[in-house]
């Protein structure tokens, strides 16, 4: 009759243990997902504010065609006035055939000069749908990064460094103009989880200039709007 009663309570005992597993491992299942439904739904918020697709072809188009190149300098230019780094420049390297008159013939192989134009036909681009309010498809896209900055160590490395946050500061101020409420951020390290980063706004630039980062958009990532990591299954860590 003793064993009974062990073997009763006992089981009541593992049952009632076993249950409240159970409603804890729900109560986590409810919360990673309440996480990655408030991150998917400010991504698309994101995504249908800034994102035109026809737009952005267009645009493409415009700027590849030779024809259009004043008019393309034209808005670049007043982009270029309100960039410190930019703003002794006097060209867009557009098309191949310019890398190659500006540089000097055989500085650069034909692919080298295709590959200098794109970089600044995409510049271009970044630069004129931010005027309109959009960025491209790409940077509505969850945890991509829009630029890459290797560390700034030598004047060469700091330059670029210093431009290419120049531009995209450039860029999220264009998109409040047109009433975007962008946030652009940094986040440390080329590589690697997002929960072993650490986010800063970009005004905050002196508190991670010229270290190896990624800039982004906050509604690509898992950080809240103070910059604190939320993450996204119960498991994840910071």
């Amino acid at each position: 009759m003793f064993e009974f009663f062990i073997a009763l309570f006992g089981g009541l005992y593992y049952g009632d243990k076993i249950s409240a597993e159970r409603a804890e491992v729900k109560k986590f299942d409810k919360a990673s997902e309440d996480r990655l439904l408030w991150h998917d739904q400010r991504q698309q918020a994101w995504r249908s504010q800034v994102c035109d697709r026809v737009l952005e072809e267009n645009l493409k188009d415009f700027i590849a065609n030779p024809q259009n190149y004043s008019k393309v300098w034209e808005e670049v230019h007043e982009a270029y006035k309100q960039m410190p780094s930019y703003r002794s420049y006097t060209t867009i390297l557009l098309h191949p055939y310019m890398v190659a008159q500006y540089y000097g013939r055989g500085k650069y192989t034909k692919r080298q000069c295709e590959n200098i134009a794109e970089h600044e036909r995409r510049r271009a681009l970044n630069i004129m749908l931010a005027r309109r309010g959009k960025v491209r498809a790409h940077d509505t896209q969850s945890n991509s990064a829009i630029e890459l900055l290797n560390r700034g160590d030598g004047q060469q490395s700091k330059k670029v460094w210093n431009e290419l946050l120049e531009l995209w500061t450039y860029v999220r101020n264009e998109l409040r103009h047109n009433g975007v409420n962008a946030k652009l951020i940094f986040k440390t390290g080329l590589t690697g989880p997002e929960h072993l980063q650490t986010a800063y706004d970009v005004d905050d630039v002196e508190k991670f200039r010229y270290q190896a980062g990624q800039l982004t958009w906050l509604p690509l990532t898992f950080y809240d709007n103070d910059l604190q990591y939320v993450a996204p299954h119960s498991s994840s860590k910071r």
